[in-house]
């Protein structure tokens, strides 16, 4: 498995070389000389060759570079943390086609078509509501529907 792996005192160059190419080499060297944190949401990484990794064709990561420092505060090393986040990302990148599938269908028809949420706000609404209001479907988003029919339409 990925941990077990006799890794101590080895360079995460040695230890994973796939990883060459694609940045992390780079910002791990960055972090060592400027002594400053750097930190990612959901970064594609291809990890092919490190053992104990699952593979799958795309994968993600929130990853944490953080320097290690002495007592003088000299960096002597780089903290490593590392979240797989690869199913997530592909959940919401589901979601944002999903939505985007949606709008297409919805914008196709000559009718209001919207969402609201508890507090009457507007989540989602189709093309149509930019020839009935003189607002565009962004600035509609998160409105009260009140606020966009008028009080005694509503």
């Amino acid at each position: 498995d990925f941990l077990s792996h006799d890794w101590p005192g080895r360079s995460i160059r040695d230890c994973v070389p796939s990883l060459e190419g694609q940045g992390f080499f780079e910002m791990l060297d960055q972090v060592y000389a400027t002594g400053e944190q750097m930190s990612f949401t959901g970064i594609q990484a291809n990890l092919s060759d490190a053992p104990g990794v699952e593979r799958a064709p795309r994968q993600f990561y929130d990853v944490v570079f953080a320097p290690l420092k002495n007592a003088l505060g000299e960096v002597t090393g780089v903290f490593t943390e590392v979240f797989d986040v690869t199913g997530r990302v592909l959940l919401d990148e589901a979601r944002a086609e999903n939505q985007r599938e949606l709008q297409l269908l919805t914008d196709a028809l000559p009718v209001l078509i919207s969402y609201a949420d508890r507090d009457r706000r507007y989540r989602f609404a189709n093309k149509a509501y930019e020839t009935w209001f003189p607002l565009k479907r962004e600035d509609l988003l998160g409105r009260r529907i009140a606020d966009v029919i008028g009080e005694a339409a509503y």
